[in-house]
């Protein structure tokens, strides 16, 4: 959890998790549920 907590606190430099990282724009095929939906 200290890696996540730092890369937030550094402004996600890296994402340390898939649910961490900026989710694709809504409509592209395989980029999983749109944005807002989780």
């Amino acid at each position: 959890m200290a890696v996540s907590r730092n890369a937030l606190k550094k402004g996600e430099k890296y994402a340390p998790a898939p649910s961490v990282r900026p989710r694709p724009p809504a409509g592209v095929p395989g980029a999983g549920p749109p944005p807002g939906t989780a």
